[in-house]
């Protein structure tokens, strides 16, 4: 592990690009724009009605634009320009030297969930290895302990913000968090932390990562008024299974579909997606 952690600060003394590898696994989904339906402008009308102060709408913008208030300054009416994966996704994880999150990972069935729920991008999923961190649609997969959170820190030196996200994982009333770097047309960098010394169970690490492989996508906030994304078992719908912990579900589906059509392009205001969102509803579910 400590030769590992060596060569990741190399790594990342270099370069935080990643270019798109050989892989073990690689999926093309097939997907189109995905015009909303009958069920589903139903289950968005639904939803608009059983939520007094929110609708799916403004939801669904504030998602795209969500800043972490706290990190980015910002106190209220602070949005990001969209940002959604354009580059073919190249899983890499990162255990400590007690856990191996490699079952657990494909227990969650990242790849289907990113192929067939999502992008229709191509995803490689790497075996347990050294995380890999040149360029493209890197994202990375870190469970961090007290047997390893000092070396992590050490191979960021430069990157205040991802020291802050180690400190903060490692924290009893952690679960999980992602950090983004500035995306480019080559580099597309997420990296997961999640805490392995608190919340281990092979469940808690598929739920937990699930969550953050999704907001790794674009739908980067949580729900407003909600504690996270996928706790609340009313936007389930009836063809989605509950597992114990997190679940994904219609509501989400619905959302990532859309959030994928060609309407919505990287760099727009939250303003924009939030006029653009409203008139596919409008003129879709009439």
């Amino acid at each position: 592990m400590h030769n590992s952690f060596a060569r990741l600060s190399r790594s990342v003394a270099v370069s935080l690009g990643l270019a798109v590898a050989l892989s073990t696994t690689s999926v093309l989904a097939q997907t189109d724009a995905h015009s909303l339906n009958r069920a589903e402008c139903k289950f968005i009308e639904t939803y608009d009605r059983e939520n007094e102060t929110y609708d799916f709408a403004s939801d669904f913008a504030f998602m795209a634009h969500a800043l972490d208030f706290e990190a980015a300054g910002c106190r209220e009416n602070c949005f990001s320009p969209l940002r959604k994966r354009t580059l073919d996704i190249d899983v890499s994880l990162s255990p400590t030297e007690n856990l191996s999150i490699d079952a657990s990972l494909h227990s969650a069935t990242l790849v289907k969930f990113f192929v067939e729920y999502t992008t229709g991008l191509s995803v490689a999923f790497r075996p347990l290895e050294e995380p890999n961190l040149t360029d493209g649609g890197t994202l990375v997969v870190f469970a961090v302990d007290e047997s390893n959170v000092q070396e992590l820190l050490d191979a960021f030196p430069e990157r205040p913000f991802l020291k802050h996200a180690i400190r903060t994982a490692v924290l009893p009333g952690t679960t999980c968090l992602t950090t983004f770097f500035d995306w480019t047309e080559k580099s597309e960098p997420a990296f997961v932390f999640f805490n392995s010394e608190h919340h281990n169970t092979p469940e808690q690490i598929a739920s937990c990562v699930r969550e953050e492989a999704f907001n790794s996508l674009g739908l980067t906030g949580d729900l407003q008024g909600d504690d996270t994304l996928f706790t609340d078992e009313r936007w389930l719908g009836p063809e989605w299974p509950a597992p114990a912990f997190n679940r994904f579900g219609e509501r989400d589906y619905v959302m990532m579909r859309l959030f994928y059509r060609p309407a919505f392009e990287v760099g727009q205001s939250y303003e924009e997606t939030l006029r653009e969102i409203t008139q596919i509803i409008e003129q879709e579910c009439k």
